[in-house]
């Protein structure tokens, strides 16, 4: 069976996309070292772009988006020459984040205690305080969790692939290919 060559390019790019899944899962800490690559890589572009915005005399752009653009390429080469330490200090960063998340719903949850419609205020403290112990985890262990999370960008590769691939066949069989 010979397929259209314009098929190709899905069944090529689902299978690169689940080989690159199975690397992942296979070596976690590989997947999460090419997130915080993309990661550098994105605000290195961003960046630029903003710069060549600043320079192009555009009467939208203004001093913010050379400064924050050279930010931006500070920050990506920092990430860029330093992948496997940063990788652990953006996990913390997450950390943080996820511990502020917790806060914020504990505030509301109990905010809600003193609400008429607060009945189920125990739901947002609950979820608060789950969340903070989560954020803390995350700090305390940002390694375990970058391998974590890479494990996860592997397992959800795969599954993309698997798609891509079943998506490919059947589209095919549908147009008679």
């Amino acid at each position: 069976m010979i397929l259209p060559r314009r098929n190709w390019s899905k069944l090529l790019g689902s299978t690169l996309v689940l080989i690159a899944g199975i690397v992942g899962v296979s070596n976690p800490q590989i997947a999460s070292s090419v997130v915080v690559a993309l990661l550098g890589a994105s605000l290195m572009i961003s960046g630029a772009l903003r710069i060549g915005f600043y320079l192009s005399g555009s009467k939208l752009s203004n001093g913010w988006d050379m400064f924050t653009g050279l930010l931006e390429i500070l920050g990506a080469f920092f990430i860029l020459s330093n992948g496997g330490a940063t990788t652990g200090a953006l996990t913390a960063l997450i950390g943080v984040y996820v511990i502020i998340q917790g806060l914020l719903g504990l505030i509301l949850g109990l905010r809600a205690r003193n609400m008429k419609t607060g009945r189920f205020w125990w739901i947002g403290v609950s979820w608060g305080a789950i969340t903070i112990v989560l954020g803390l985890l995350i700090v305390i262990f940002p390694v375990a969790t970058a391998v974590g999370m890479g494990l996860l960008v592997g397992c959800h590769m795969i599954i993309l692939g698997l798609i891509g691939i079943a998506r490919y066949f059947s589209e095919s069989q549908r147009h008679g290919f």
